[in-house]
């Protein structure tokens, strides 16, 4: 197993329970969805992986989040990054003055393989042909589907042994959103990197994932393999708009309590 999180629980400021009891496995090549709707939990959970809870006045107060067997809850950051879990943040956060060219490299920070850094830039051309053309751009007029290349490219000069990726298909065109999907296949499929990806977009998720986890309310209320979740009425309903039951969808409450009674029992 390359990632566990066992029951494992975030406070804010002291007193704000966002993470309750949430275990998660992802297994070494593996990819992971992490499903669920705004407030759920899902990008705490990302940030107590990569500790970057800090800035945010928030901290791992239980479980254990342990990486190739070795815990890093309220890790230094830079620690982790070192230790090959990289996150690409949700927003599309680009240095906005530099160039496409000048944010790639920053991925290779902490690397001291220099001499093969420039191999690996052109392997990531092969997966985001359009950023060769933008090398000299200043990242700050890119597109938002640019930008969102620019930055899994700049994960992946980090040499990840895992990439955590925040709504990596947010706010994007459905045919940017097909091409970002199609990319972040062809990486797995050729670097064995293991992923967790966290969308409300269950469709892009479930059509990269391997294995996928519903989050609400901070807690973990479903899990299984995607093509199970994919059959689940309620998954269908909730995250894909498959429901044909136009009475329920018109009143959000009542779905919601019938949902978590019939998840959580």
């Amino acid at each position: 197993m390359l990632l566990e999180l066992k029951n494992v629980e975030v406070v804010y400021s002291g007193v704000v329970q966002v993470l309750r009891s949430v275990n998660v496995d992802v297994p070494q090549g593996s990819v992971v969805a992490i499903l669920g709707a705004n407030g759920a939990g899902k990008t705490t959970m990302l940030k107590a992986i990569s500790s970057l809870l800090e800035v945010e006045h928030g901290e791992v107060t239980g479980g254990e989040i342990l990486f190739q067997g070795t815990n890093i809850a309220n890790s230094d950051p830079a620690d982790i990054v070192q230790r090959g879990i990289v996150q690409v943040l949700e927003g599309r956060k680009v240095l906005e003055h530099l160039t496409v060219e000048q944010n790639l490299r920053l991925g290779a920070h902490f690397r001291k393989d220099r001499d093969v850094v420039a191999e690996d830039m052109e392997r990531i051309f092969t997966y985001f042909p359009a950023l060769r053309g933008l090398l000299k751009r200043t990242s700050g007029y890119l597109s938002g589907g640019e930008m969102q290349m620019l930055l899994v490219g700049r994960a992946l000069l980090a040499k990840p042994k895992i990439l955590l990726l925040d709504e990596p298909t947010m706010g994007l065109a459905p045919l940017i959103v097909q091409e970002i999907v199609s990319c972040l296949k062809q990486i797995h499929e050729a670097e064995n990197i293991s992923m967790i990806i966290v969308e409300q977009n269950a469709n892009a998720a479930l059509a990269v994932a391997d294995y996928a986890y519903v989050l609400e309310n901070g807690r973990i209320v479903m899990h299984g393999p995607k093509e199970e979740l994919q059959k689940n009425q309620d998954i269908q309903e909730f995250y894909l708009g498959l429901s044909m039951d136009q009475d329920r969808r018109s009143f959000r409450d009542i779905k919601h309590y019938k949902r978590r009674k019939r998840w959580i029992g």
